[in-house]
């Protein structure tokens, strides 16, 4: 990984694979999110990927974020706020959705290859993934 990616004056990074993707640390969550989007920015043009860990975020603060980073699409009209596009396999009450719920099947082909709104012009340039709630990884 190059070592410009280090020198991000407000983060910590680290490396997740030689060549492709990047954990970051924000040091001072109270300075200047345009800084922060700035460094982070700068690590995604070198490393492609940056995962940010335990950061929590409503919805219209995840929107508020990522349109640091440029304008936001609204796939889903009338949602608030716009911009955000709610993926999950919960149902309203939090429940698991059943593995034949029409809602959970629509997203199966994501599994095999997905690109965000390539069919979309302009296109995008960055996807966020706001995980709420991530299950303990299988260990068998």
């Amino acid at each position: 990984m190059p070592e410009a990616l280090a020198e991000a004056a407000n983060l910590v990074v680290r490396p997740l694979h030689p060549v492709f993707g990047a954990e970051v640390t924000v040091r001072d969550r109270a300075g200047s999110a345009a800084t922060v989007a700035a460094e982070i920015e700068r690590c995604l043009a070198t490393a492609g990927l940056v995962v940010i860990r335990d950061v929590a975020l409503d919805d219209a603060g995840l929107a508020r974020f990522a349109g640091h980073f440029g304008p936001l699409q609204d796939l889903a009209p009338g949602a608030e706020p716009p911009g955000i596009f709610h993926v999950t396999n919960l149902d309203e009450h939090g429940n698991l959705r059943a593995a034949d719920d029409p809602s959970r099947l629509r997203h199966e082909a994501n599994k095999l290859w997905h690109v965000d709104s390539s069919f979309i012009a302009p296109g995008v340039t960055y996807s966020f993934l706001h995980a709420r709630i991530v299950p303990e990884a299988d260990k068998d």
